[in-house]
């Protein structure tokens, strides 16, 4: 009896906890009434493996990037647009990506990712091209002067979590150029 009743509360619980949405369903037709509104609140964005490169005149170096935790940032919906906010970035408005545009795989070890599987925790049915996608955009300059670029082209898996890549280029005082490619994870906080 006590395995039954252990078996129907973990049913009912994943019932009760199931994503409203599913990625590889969703057309642009769906993000301003129906995905937009769901992606408000607080979310933690996992920084993946990736692969940043440097470049200072003739001189070039590649280094591979490990995992590097996460932050917790907003998704603020205002007026039927979403705002991402992030701590070292501010506020950037997230809109949909061109549906022709691809979420460019990262090289981790040996193979092309688009996608975090193991911070997702979930493989989609269907490919990033497949899914619906957004990004957005921010610039800054740090407090070294390096003036930086980020890119954030991410694929909505359901309502609690996107993945895709985060690109960051910087151009420092000095001449140096950096240009840094890492899979990002957003999971609902």
């Amino acid at each position: 009896m006590k395995r039954l009743v252990s078996a129907a509360m973990c049913i009912w619980g994943g019932m009760v906890g199931a994503a409203e949405l599913d990625g590889c369903a969703l057309s642009g037709q769906d993000y301003a009434d129906l995905v937009a509104p769901l992606l408000d609140g607080a979310w933690q964005a996992h920084n993946g493996p990736g692969l940043m490169m440097m470049k200072m005149g003739a001189n070039e170096m590649k280094l591979p990037m490990p995992r590097a935790g996460h932050e917790i940032m907003a998704m603020l919906y205002r007026d039927g647009t979403v705002y991402a906010d992030m701590a070292q970035f501010g506020e950037a408005e997230i809109r949909l990506a061109d549906p022709d545009s691809q979420i460019a795989p990262v090289p981790v070890d040996g193979a092309q990712q688009d996608l975090d599987f193991a911070t997702l925790g979930l493989a989609p049915d269907c490919s990033t091209d497949g899914m619906l996608r957004l990004e957005f955009d921010q610039e800054r300059i740090d407090e070294e002067g390096t003036h930086l670029w980020l890119h954030v082209h991410l694929a909505v898996l359901d309502e609690d979590r996107l993945g895709g890549v985060l690109t960051v280029q910087g151009r420092g005082k000095d001449g140096t150029e950096t240009h840094a490619r890492r899979l990002v994870s957003f999971l609902r906080n």
